[in-house]
C-alpha cells in the first residue's frame, strides 16, 4: 500500500522504492505499508515507519525502514523469526534462551552451572580452589601471572582483616571466563578500575584472546577516570556556586595529557602539508584550539569547513591529543586515534 507522508525525505538517506520493495521481497517478506518522501514518490525516507507480514511465520510488525535494511541477522528483520532462530543450536550455538546452552564455551549470560561445567571440562578443571590458584600461579613466569599473584595475596590479606578497597572497584576474574575460568568467588579478586584495565592489556598481551581485549575496551573509560582522580586532576566532589550568573559555567576539567601539551605547546601538521604551530601556553582549553586551528587554515579550506560546521569536532581534538600524546606510554590504550580532520599532533618542544 503506497502512503504518501508528510514527512520529508533525508537527502543521501533514502532508498528507491523498487529497492526497498525488492528487499522486502528477497527476505519472503510482504510489505503493507510504507511512506514515500513528500517531494520524490520514488524515494523511501530511512526514517519513516513500514509495516511488513513474514512469510515464513506470519508475524506483523513496523519498524523505522533504515533499521529493517541494516538488519543482517539469519531473521532478517523480523523478530518472531530471531526468537525461534535462537533457539536452534545450529544457528546460536551459546544462546541463552536455549535450555541445554554449550558447555564447551558457553555465553556469560547462561547461567553459574554452565560456567562451572565449562570449566571443568577446560584447560583449567585442575584448578579448584584457590589454593591451587596461587600454586599455578607460583608456577608460571609469564607476566601476567606475576602481576596478578601478589595483588590475590592482597586480597586475601585484606578480606582476612575485613578491609576493602578504598574508592570505586571491579571484580576481576583471575582466569577469565571466555579462557574457561570459574565463576567461583575463589577465582575473583577485588582490583581497582586502574588495576582491572591494566591486568587485561597485559593478558591480552602474553595471550592474545580476543575476549581480554574487549574487555579492554569496556574498562579504558573507567581507568583515565581512576588515573585523574588519583593525580588530582579530577576531584572527588565539585561544589557548585548557586551564586553563578546565568549564562557562565563552570570550567571544564582539563585532562592531564591536554594540560602538558597546552603548557608545552604543540604542532599540527595537515596531510596537505599545511604545519600549524602552537606556541607554549598559547591555548588553554579545546575551544581555544579549535579556533587557532580554523584561523590559521585558509577560507575555504576543506578541514576548516568542517571544523566550523561540527559543533563536536573539540572532541575529536581532545582524543588526538589524549592517545597521541600520552603521559603514561606503559598504558596499553584500546582505541587510538590517529588523525582528526586531515591533521596529526606532536610536542612543540
Amino acid at each position: 500500500m503506497l502512503n504518501t507522508s508528510s514527512r520529508r525525505g533525508i537527502s543521501g538517506k533514502r532508498m528507491t522504492v523498487i529497492e526497498f520493495l525488492t528487499l522486502a521481497t528477497n527476505r519472503n517478506h510482504v510489505v503493507k505499508a510504507y511512506e514515500t518522501g513528500k517531494k520524490n514518490l520514488n524515494h523511501v525516507p530511512k526514517q519513516s515507519r513500514a509495516s511488513f507480514l513474514c512469510g515464513k511465520c506470519g508475524h506483523t510488525w513496523t519498524t523505522k525502514v533504515q533499521v529493517y535494511a541494516e538488519r543482517s541477522s539469519p531473521s532478517m528483520g523480523c523478530r518472531n523469526c530471531y526468537t525461534l532462530n535462537q533457539q536452534n543450536p545450529f544457528i546460536y550455538p551459546n544462546s541463552p534462551f536455549r535450555s541445554n546452552p554449550n558447555t564447551t564455551k558457553p555465553n556469560r549470560r547462561s547461567g553459574i552451572n554452565a560456567l562451572r561445567q565449562a570449566h571443568q571440562q577446560g584447560l583449567f578443571g585442575q584448578i579448584q580452589n584457590r589454593a591451587d590458584l596461587i600454586q599455578y600461579l607460583s608456577q608460571q613466569t609469564d607476566n601476567y601471572s606475576q602481576k596478578v599473584l601478589p595483588l590475590l595475596q592482597r586480597d586475601d590479606s585484606m578480606k582476612s582483616q575485613g578491609q576493602s578497597l578504598q574508592g570505586p572497584t571491579s571484580k576481576h576474574h583471575v582466569i577469565p571466563l571466555h579462557s574457561g575460568g570459574s565463576p567461583d568467588a575463589w577465582n575473583w579478586i577485588e582490583v581497582t578500575k586502574f588495576e582491572h584495565h591494566v591486568f587485561h592489556g597485559t593478558r591480552f598481551e602474553v595471550f592474545g584472546e580476543s575476549g581480554d581485549l574487549k574487555a579492554t575496551f569496556g574498562t579504558q573509560s573507567d581507568w583515565i577516570l581512576s588515573l585523574q582522580q588519583s593525580a588530582g586532576a579530577l576531584p572527588q566532589a565539585v561544589t557548585v556556586q548557586a551564586a553563578t550568573p546565568r549564562g557562565q559555567h563552570m570550567k571544564q576539567r582539563v585532562p592531564p595529557e591536554l594540560e602538558e601539551a597546552f603548557k608545552r605547546g604543540m604542532v599540527w601538521t595537515h596531510s596537505d602539508g599545511t604545519v600549524i604551530t602552537l606556541a607554549p601556553n598559547s591555548v588553554d582549553s579545546t575551544p581555544a584550539l579549535k579556533t587557532a586551528l580554523i584561523q590559521a587554515l585558509p577560507v575555504n579550506h576543506p578541514s576548516r569547513l568542517s571544523l566550523e560546521k561540527n559543533p563536536t569536532s573539540v572532541n575529536y581534538l581532545r582524543a588526538l591529543i589524549i592517545t597521541q600524546l600520552p603521559l603514561l606510554t606503559t598504558i596499553p590504550v584500546s582505541k587510538k586515534t590517529y588523525s582528526a580532520y586531515g591533521f596529526t599532533v606532536s610536542y612543540f618542544s
